[in-house]
């Protein structure tokens, strides 16, 4: 017999009921994210160091004007270098094509035909890889956003 048996036994019996403890242990995880700490953090800072909050609400404010200004500058940037490659895409196959016509009068059919053709081709090829690594880069980007 061990001693719980004794325990339950004198209890039945009308004795002196035991004393059973109880201990509970437990655990609280929050998890935050954003520019600024948790909100019970910002209430602890602002006792220790009246407004605080206010500063750091201005400088997240400041740099989330910054990081704005900066993102659209570069997609600025990345918009006029796209019309420059454009517009020099189109002069190098104007060129190309306006040669590969002059070949075709001058006397060398095949040979003008067969330069317009690999032009045009490259041409196409060129247009459809880049819609498709522009599509994969698209895509890409949203995984990224999802995982956020």
């Amino acid at each position: 017999m061990n001693r719980r048996n004794k325990i339950t036994k004198t209890h039945q019996q009308g004795g002196t009921p035991s004393k059973k403890e109880l201990t509970i242990y437990g655990e609280k995880i929050e998890y935050y994210k954003g520019q600024l700490p948790h909100p019970d953090i910002l209430d602890r800072l602002e006792i220790i160091s009246p407004g605080i909050t206010k500063e750091l609400l201005h400088l997240v404010k400041e740099q989330t004007i910054h990081r704005i200004d900066i993102e659209s500058k570069t997609v600025d940037s990345n918009v006029a270098n796209s019309k420059k490659g454009l517009w020099f895409g189109f002069i190098l196959a104007l060129i190309l094509i306006l040669g590969s016509l002059y070949i075709i009068l001058s006397g060398m059919p095949i040979i003008g035909s067969v330069f317009g053709g690999v032009t045009i081709v490259s041409l196409v090829y060129l247009f459809t890889r880049t819609s498709k690594l522009r599509l994969m880069e698209l895509e890409r980007k949203k995984d990224e956003y999802m995982k956020n």
